[in-house]
Formats: structure tokens, sequence, C-alpha cells
């Protein structure tokens, strides 16, 4: 009985944390679209990116999990960070351009579009 609860509140847990999550990144568009219109999207990409390391960086800090942040392929990291970048400015410069609904949808799109082409 006792392992029937534990996996119902992780999967409660689990569930918040989703839904926090999405309400997260749609305040974050929200928010990106609001300061586009003043601000040029590199500066908008470098401030996010930054303030998301300090996070990570503090998270890092209060766990005292230093470690996980060691790689042995950090020519890896380095090429993810570089398409993650081009993939946030790309997506930014899409919601200063479009109307939020539709870039959003098109976004959600995007693993649909990427099934048919990779038939």
């Amino acid at each position: 009985m006792t392992t029937t609860i534990t996996q119902t509140n992780t999967h409660w847990h689990g569930i918040r944390l989703v839904m926090m999550g999405v309400f997260l990144f749609s305040l974050q568009d929200l928010v990106i679209k609001q300061v586009s219109s003043g601000y040029p999207v590199h500066q908008i990409v470098f401030i996010r990116s930054g303030v998301a390391l300090l996070l990570l960086l503090l998270l890092a800090w209060l766990r005292g999990e230093w470690r996980l942040l060691y790689t042995r392929r950090l020519s890896y990291h380095i090429v993810r960070g570089f398409m993650m970048l081009i993939s946030y400015t790309t997506y930014y410069l899409a919601i200063a351009a479009l109307p939020l609904a539709e870039t959003v949808a098109l976004y959600f799109v995007s693993p649909l579009l990427v099934t048919l082409l990779s038939v």
C-alpha cells in the first residue's frame, strides 16, 4: 500500500511540475512579446540565458552538487549551446514578428513536421 501512495504522490508532484513549467514558458513568451518591441532580440536572448545560468549555478551551490556540472564531452555541450542560441534567437524573432498565438501554434506543430520529414 505504501508503494501505491508514494507512486501517486510522485505522479501528482510530476503533474504539478509540468503545469508550472508550461505556465512559466507561456509567461516567458508573453514577456518576450512585450519587450521585443523595445529591445534587440540578441539582448533578450543574452539576458534570458544569463539569468538561467545564474539560477543553475545557485541551485548547484545550494544543493552542493557542483560535480554534476563536470563533463567529459565539452565539445558536445558547446555545439549544443550554439544550437540552442540559434534556436532561441530565431524563436524570439518569430515572437517579435508574428502574433503570439500563431508563433506558439507553429512551435507546437514542429514535432509533426520533424516526423513527416524523417519518413
